[in-house]
Order: structure tokens, then C-alpha cells, then sequence
């Protein structure tokens, strides 16, 4: 593995791939606590208060991590899905060629890309698919401007005015292009689909919360 490609795994692994778990874990205890509310409720006054204070604790939690994935890096380093998107086109001339054409194009396939990208990981020219990988993702990740209002004015800060929603459906949107891009960036280049470790690992670890749940009585 060449340094830029240690790079490149670095901000995935010590930085994407660990928010975008993070997010999902906490996103899963908080729907859990959501749909059982009306139960937490009836329940003893000590469980109610702290199921109570951990459903906020863990909405914040969700949407802190996420928004970590899709920060802006500005002047400092920071692993976010902005700074690998402009690594990926500063490093193309220096990242190998991809080994695992075929997977790569069935996960493109996957997410619907255009024949455009699927050419470039066959294209002699190795540079190419990371400009246009990076290109594409960079105009799909312009949506996520609900996220960083709503952690700057509500979590990070506490602004009068300006009041601002956050749909969850919006931040599963968002949950979804995170997993997206590191699944098509770690199959291209690590032969690794991160994605779906993310996925299953997380919302088990997420589950635990049912298990507590059953024991206290609340089904």
C-alpha cells in the first residue's frame, strides 16, 4: 500500500467509518426510546427521568456525529467526507489503479451511478475515476446544509432566533450518502465493504437498548 492510499484509509477508517457508526448506534437507541415513550411513561418516576434525559443525550449524540462526517475543513485537517472527496482528486495522479474493477462496478451499479463512472475504472488513465468519484459526491453532498444549522443553533450553541427543524428523514438521507461513499471508496480501492459492517454492527449494538427495555417490563 502506497502513503497515499494510507491516507486515504486513514480518513475512513479513523474517521468516517467511526462517526457514521457512532451516528447509526445512537440514531437506533434514540427511535427505540422514541417508539416506546408512551410506555417510559407509565413507568416507574426514576426509569421515566432517565430514559428521558438518555433519549435526548443520544439524538444529540446522532446528530453530532453526522455532522462531524460532513464537516467543512476550512483551513485544518478534519476526516470528513469533503476533505477525502478533495484528497481523492489532489492524490489521483499517485493512487494505484483500481484491482477489483468488477466489484467496483457492481457497487456503482448498485447505487445507480451513470455509465460515465463505470467507464472511468476501466479508463487507462488511473486519475480519472477519483476526480469524477470525488466530482459527483462533492454536488450530492451539498444537502446537508439542515444538519449544520441545526447542530449550530440548537446543540453546539443555544440561538434564540432562526428556529430550525431537522426532518429524520433528512438525516437518514444523510446517514444513507455517508455509507454510500464509504462503501464505493473502500471497494474501489481497499476491497472492503465498511459500509455493511457499519450497518450491522451498529443497530446490534443500538438493539442492546430493547434487551433493557424487556427486562424492566417495557414491551
Amino acid at each position: 500500500m502506497n502513503q497515499e492510499l494510507d491516507e486515504i484509509e486513514d480518513i475512513l477508517k479513523n474517521g468516517l467509518i467511526t462517526d457514521v457508526f457512532d451516528a447509526v448506534r445512537f440514531y437506533t437507541v434514540f427511535n427505540i426510546l422514541t417508539e416506546n415513550s408512551g410506555k417510559l411513561n407509565e413507568s416507574e418516576k426514576n426509569y421515566r427521568n432517565f430514559f428521558s434525559m438518555t433519549q435526548r443525550l443520544t439524538q444529540n449524540a446522532a446528530i453530532l456525529s453526522l455532522s462531524r462526517v460532513f464537516d467543512k475543513p476550512y483551513s485544518r485537517k478534519t476526516r470528513c467526507i469533503a476533505y477525502l472527496l478533495n484528497r481523492l482528486k489532489e492524490l489521483s495522479t499517485k493512487l494505484p489503479e483500481i484491482e477489483e474493477k468488477n466489484r467496483t462496478i457492481r457497487t456503482l451499479e448498485q447505487y445507480n451511478l451513470p455509465q460515465k463512472y463505470k467507464d472511468a475504472v476501466r479508463d487507462s488513465n488511473t486519475s480519472k475515476f477519483p476526480v469524477e468519484i470525488a466530482e459527483y459526491y462533492e454536488i450530492k453532498c451539498l444537502s446537508n446544509q439542515s444538519l449544520k444549522d441545526f447542530r449550530d443553533k440548537f446543540i453546539a450553541h443555544n440561538d434564540i432566533e432562526g428556529r430550525i427543524t431537522l426532518k429524520w428523514e433528512k438525516f437518514e438521507e444523510l446517514i444513507n450518502l455517508s455509507k454510500e461513499i464509504i462503501e464505493i471508496i473502500g471497494v474501489s480501492y481497499f476491497g472492503s465493504n465498511y459500509a455493511g459492517a457499519i450497518s450491522r454492527d451498529a443497530e446490534l449494538n443500538g438493539l442492546s437498548i430493547k434487551i433493557i427495555l424487556n427486562d424492566l417490563g417495557v414491551k
